[in-house]
């Protein structure tokens, strides 16, 4: 779109943007089995999984300003604010518990999986903001007497998060007889946490007589994140008898959390 030759051509825009995220998911997971075998041939399997985590939260802002007027005495003074935040609660109590007795000939105990995934939270905010000046800006003429393009940007980028679980995996185990056979695998994923701010702006002028370009840019990014997680992976089990055999497989992931802040500023 295309404007006149205005003297005096005013495009002084504000535009204010607020983006707020909140959330609290404090959950409290538990399963529970028991189980007892007396008896000739006793064959059991177990398989206890808990997933707690995957919140995610994003904000995302856009703004295009193009340039409006050119003549003598343009204003195209523009004020821009941009605020986004996250506030992420996820402090959750996970617990697989698993108690078993077999008494006979020939038991078998196979505790396939207890598994908890309490991670992979994620935090978002992007923030996009193209201006482009009067009497400057490509396709717009670059001969204004007085342009002026005196542009205040304030940008406000958060991320605030608590991951602080409790995680356990029990398994109780006796075997009394003949060829006892036991194998557990027990596993915990706390981590991958990811937090991130990602702020663009552009802003294009082009001179001209008298043209003012006397801009301010406030960026500000903070990330905070506490990950204090506890894990426990816990067995305990008896065999009595002849031929006894016994497989236990623990493995526990509390780690890879990120944070980025990303500002990029074009001034034409």
């Amino acid at each position: 779109m295309s404007h006149p030759y205005f003297p005096s051509f005013d495009d002084n825009d504000t535009v204010k943007v607020g983006q707020q995220n909140e959330l609290v998911d404090n959950d409290m997971n538990l399963n529970e089995g028991s189980l007892f075998q007396k008896g000739l041939f006793n064959v059991t399997g177990v398989d206890q999984d808990i997933e707690s985590g995957e919140n995610e939260q994003s904000n995302s802002s856009q703004i295009f300003d193009g340039p409006a007027g050119y003549g003598f005495g343009a204003d195209d003074n523009d004020f821009f604010k941009v605020g986004q935040s996250n506030l992420m609660d996820d402090s959750d109590y996970n617990i697989n518990d698993a108690s078993l007795f077999q008494a006979g000939v020939f038991n078998v105990a196979s505790v396939d999986e207890q598994d908890i995934d309490s991670g992979e939270n994620e935090q978002s905010n992007h923030s996009l903001i193209d201006d482009h000046d009067a009497a400057g800006g490509g396709w717009k003429s670059k001969f204004g007497f007085g342009a002026d393009g005196n542009d205040t940007v304030k940008v406000d980028q958060s991320n605030f998060m608590i991951d602080t679980d409790q995680n356990a995996n029990v398994f109780e185990g006796a075997q009394l007889g003949f060829a006892n056979m036991t194998g557990v695998d027990q596993e915990i994923d706390s981590g991958e946490n990811e937090q991130a701010n990602t702020s663009l702006i552009g802003d294009y002028g082009s001179a001209g007589f008298g043209y003012d370009d006397n801009d301010a840019f406030h960026v500000s990014q903070a990330s905070l994140m506490a990950d204090a997680d506890e894990n426990v992976n816990g067995v305990e089990t008896g065999q009595f008898g002849a031929l006894n055999l016994g497989h236990f497989d623990q493995d526990i992931t509390s780690g890879g959390n990120s944070q980025s802040n990303f500002s990029e500023i074009w001034d034409g």
